[in-house]
């Protein structure tokens, strides 16, 4: 995810192949080198239709790694891997975020 407000690329996912430099910089939080967490996600599209630059980005359901997110939702891998072959986009789910602890 393009993740500087005034890129063209802002919030936009940017499919990078794995060993590839991204030719949209370092402006985003380098997902192509972290691949414990971001092996398998799901993007969750927050200010994607239209994107509003500075209204918020990248937000992804991936693998915990037992570090604090920033912004995103972890999960355990197994369960992620579970989740990513439930979903259906096509159903356009919609994710619900609840804060309690």
């Amino acid at each position: 995810m393009g993740g500087d407000p005034s890129s063209p690329t802002y919030n936009t996912f940017q499919h990078v192949r794995c060993g590839a430099v991204p030719a949209f910089g370092d402006e985003s939080d380098s997902m192509w080198l972290k691949r414990r967490a971001y092996r398998h996600l799901a993007v969750v599209e927050s200010n994607a239709d239209p994107v509003v630059p500075g209204a918020g980005s990248a937000i992804f359901i991936h693998a915990d790694i037992a570090i604090p997110t920033s912004g995103c939702i972890s999960i355990a891998r197994d369960r992620l891997v579970q989740l990513l072959r439930w979903l259906r986009p096509e159903q356009q789910p919609i994710v619900t975020i609840d804060a309690k602890l």
